[in-house]
C-alpha cells in the first residue's frame, strides 16, 4: 500500500528578514493536513497487518530483515509463491524450510502390453489371482500375481486321463501347425486329423511342415498310415563328390528313413531307398556313360548302415563288378524320417 501526500511540495520556511514564507493560516493548515494524512495512513497499515495475521500468512519470521530469499529461509506465503514456477506448491524443502517445491509425482503411468499409456485414474484395480501389499518401509506397493513367471495363469493343462500336469513356463505343441494372429491378439493352433492331397497342396511351405497326406487301406493288414514326415538331414554341398562318411540325424523320432540320391552331380534324376530304423539299405542304380563309344553301362551301389538311431553310415559309390570308387555318382541329397500311427 503506497501513501500519496496531499501537498507534494514542501513549504520550506525561510528565516527573518525573508517574508516569502509567512507563518499564516494557509501554511499552518498545510502542516496540519499533512500530519492528519500521515496518521490515517498509519492506521490503515495497522489494519492490513491485522488482516494478514488472521490469514494463513504472516508478515515476518524470527525478526529477519534485509533481502527476501524464500528459497533459503521461510517468509510469507505470497513471497514464497512469487519464487516458484508452474506445478510447484509451498511446502517444507529438504532443509526444513518453507519454500516452493515440486510435489512428488502421484503413482506412475499405466501402459498396456504394447506400450500405450492409459488414461490416469484415481484408482487402479487388479482383477484375478493377485494379492496387493503396502510396503511403506520401502515406499512401494507389492502386487503378487499368482502363477506369474511360469505359473500357467489362465488354465491348467491335463493329460488324456484328466490328470493335471505340472505347470511349466512354456507350452509346446508337437505334430500341429501353429500360427501367430497378431491382429486378433491370439495364437492359432491347427490340429489336422485328416488331409487330402488337394488340402495338402493348398498349404504353404511352413504349414506343410510336420504333415503329410495319409492313406488308410483297411483291406491290407500290412498298410500303415503315415502321421508325420520330417527332414532329418540335408546335404550342404549336393554338387560335389560325396565320399564315405557318417551322418548325424537331427532326431530319432521316426520309424523309417527315406534317403534320396541324385544320380549324377547337377543332374535332374533322383533315386531313393527306404529302410527301417536301426537297419541298413542298398542303393543299386544303373548308369550309362555316354562319353565312350559305344556307350558303356554300369551298375553303381552305395550301402547304408545304422550305427545308432541318429547316426548312419553311407559308403563310397562303387561300380558293382569292379568295386572301383566313383563318388561323383549317387550323391545323397537328403534324408526324411517317417512316423507311423
Amino acid at each position: 500500500m503506497s501513501y500519496t501526500p496531499s501537498y507534494p511540495q514542501r513549504i520550506n520556511f525561510e528565516n527573518d528578514p525573508s517574508t516569502a514564507t509567512p507563518l499564516n493560516q494557509t501554511n499552518l493548515n498545510k502542516m496540519d493536513n499533512a500530519l492528519y494524512q500521515h496518521d490515517m495512513a498509519l492506521s490503515a497499515q495497522d489494519e492490513r497487518i491485522s488482516d494478514l495475521e488472521g490469514e494463513d500468512k504472516v508478515t515476518s519470521f524470527k525478526g529477519r530483515t534485509g533481502v527476501v530469499t524464500p528459497a533459503d529461509d521461510d517468509y510469507t506465503i505470497a513471497q514464497i509463491k512469487a519464487t516458484g514456477s508452474e506445478g510447484q506448491i509451498p511446502a517444507l524443502n529438504a532443509q526444513g524450510k518453507l519454500a516452493m517445491v515440486t510435489p512428488n509425482k502421484a503413482g506412475h503411468d499405466i501402459v498396456d502390453k504394447v506400450g500405450n499409456v492409459m488414461t490416469t485414474r484415481d484408482n487402479l484395480q487388479f482383477v484375478g489371482a493377485v494379492s496387493v501389499t503396502d510396503d511403506s518401509t520401502n515406499n512401494k506397493t507389492i502386487v503378487n500375481v499368482t502363477g506369474g513367471g511360469g505359473g500357467g495363469g489362465g488354465h491348467t493343462i491335463e493329460d488324456t486321463n484328466a490328470t493335471t500336469m505340472p505347470q511349466e513356463e512354456n507350452l509346446q505343441f508337437v505334430g500341429v501347425y501353429t500360427e501367430d494372429d497378431a491382429t486378433n491378439d491370439r495364437t492359432k493352433v491347427n490340429i489336422v486329423r485328416e488331409m487330402t492331397s488337394a488340402q495338402m497342396q493348398s498349404l504353404t511351405t511352413a504349414q506343410k511342415k510336420g504333415f503329410i497326406h495319409t492313406t488308410d487301406e483297411p483291406d491290407n493288414p500290412y498298410a500303415k498310415s503315415v502321421v508325420s514326415m520330417q527332414i532329418l538331414w540335408e546335404n550342404p554341398n549336393p554338387n560335389v563328390a560325396f565320399p564315405a562318411q557318417n551322418i548325424t540325424l537331427s532326431s530319432d523320432d521316426y520309424d523309417m528313413s527315406l534317403i534320396i540320391y541324385g544320380l549324377v552331380i547337377g543332374g535332374l534324376y533322383e533315386k531313393s531307398v527306404v529302410c527301417r530304423k536301426n537297419a541298413g539299405a542298398l542303393l543299386d542304380c544303373a548308369y550309362e556313360d555316354a562319353s565312350t563309344t559305344p556307350a558303356k553301362s554300369s551298375n553303381f551301389i552305395r550301402t547304408t548302415s545304422s550305427y545308432s538311431p541318429t547316426v548312419i553310415h553311407i559308403s563310397d559309390a562303387r561300380i558293382a563288378y569292379t568295386q572301383e570308387i566313383t563318388n561323383t555318382l549317387c550323391i545323397p541329397i537328403c534324408i526324411y524320417g517317417i512316423k507311423f500311427l
